[in-house]
């Protein structure tokens, strides 16, 4: 089953996209944010007060979410860069699933993700996977699987705390939820945590603005980070349609205005519980050379739907999951194969590598 991309409206005129493959261009302040003397004035103090009251809303459902869940995500990302030629089209998708264990914390974590440029005659089932798979027990083992044009789905294992650091992913860990306020240089540096949520948007003393629109079906609040050298401009669009979820955020260098991130989102109501849906972005490197679109389209499985456990360390982790989400998968042979036959085709592969698969 193809994933289907059909573009879904977000109340933002943007580019699709939701989670970047750049490898950190950019350059944009996230240092611990500090209060700009800025704040609204005494008769919209109780704008104010409720802009505090939907960030809480949105932490609090991320605090409640189910212990055990997996979230398939598909993404369509452009990628253009100043004088080139041609924008680089790519095809990712992205999964992220744990299990329920003991005092609130999972009993095991798996992430892993796969892309491939998006190019005629070559297939979309992403041959080039890169998997973490975290069993909490004691002492916690980490899996490490890493499958590449020429080499087979290897399994490396790292008893935390007495092996060396394992290799370390382009992409970092982090919870889906989170995507409507996740920059592409956030998610790729794993600053997109509960802490750096908390020292933003749940600071009072960043709020510089908050406007109702005409028919008070959405509340924007602008808050302002970053220190004196590079302040950042956020504005966060709630809406009472959404349960009082962002369904717009925008990031702007305050000096001038321009660009940061843009991200716009849209919901459905699953299990009595809000998740993100589809999620836009268009962000811009530091340099202001690379400008990436993105779109994603985001599949859930939560609380009864969710795994029943972890996928065995000796088996495919990405078949184990295609079955969950009823996604159509090519074991990953045929995959590199495939590949390796399209690559041939336009004289790029190397037949004794082709061999060896």
């Amino acid at each position: 089953m193809k994933a289907s991309f059909r573009r879904l409206r977000t109340g933002v005129n943007i580019a699709a996209i939701a989670m970047a493959v750049l490898s950190g261009h950019s350059t944009f302040s996230d240092e611990p944010p500090q209060p700009t003397g800025i704040l609204g004035s005494d008769e919209r103090s109780s704008d104010i007060g409720l802009a505090q009251k939907h960030a809480v809303h949105f932490l609090e459902s991320w605090n409640d979410f189910p212990a055990d869940f997996a979230c398939w995500m598909d993404s369509q990302i452009t990628q253009i860069v100043e004088r080139s030629e041609d924008p680089q089209d790519i095809h990712m998708s992205e999964i992220i699933a744990l299990g329920p264990g003991d005092n609130n914390k999972a009993s095991w974590t798996y992430h892993g993700f796969g892309e491939v440029p998006v190019q005629k005659g070559l297939s979309t089932t992403r041959p080039l996977w890169d998997h973490r798979l975290r069993v909490n027990q004691k002492p916690a083992i980490l899996f490490v699987r890493q499958a590449t044009l020429s080499t087979p789905l290897g399994v490396s294992k790292y008893i935390i705390g007495e092996e060396p650091d394992p290799p370390r992913t382009h992409r970092a860990w982090f919870h889906p939820f989170v995507l409507p306020f996740a920059r592409h240089s956030n998610l790729l540096s794993g600053r997109c945590t509960k802490e750096w949520f908390t020292s933003i948007f749940l600071n009072k003393d960043l709020i510089e603005n908050v406007e109702w629109s005409d028919d008070r079906e959405t509340l924007t609040a602008s808050y302002v980070y970053g220190g004196v050298r590079i302040p950042i401009i956020c504005k966060v669009t709630f809406s009472k349609k959404n349960d009082w979820l962002p369904t717009l955020v925008d990031y702007r260098l305050k000096k001038n205005g321009a660009l940061v991130a843009t991200i716009g989102t849209s919901y459905e109501k699953r299990n009595g519980r809000w998740l993100p849906k589809v999620v836009e972005q268009m962000s811009v490197s530091g340099s202001g050379k690379t400008r990436i679109n993105s779109h994603t389209e985001l599949d859930w499985r939560i609380a009864d739907e969710s795994p029943d456990g972890a996928p065995d360390s000796d088996d495919d982790w990405r078949l184990h999951f295609c079955k969950i989400f009823e996604k159509d998968c090519l074991d990953p042979r045929m995959e590199r194969q495939q590949m390796f036959n399209f690559l041939k085709q336009v004289g790029g592969a190397d037949s004794k590598e082709a061999n060896r698969q």
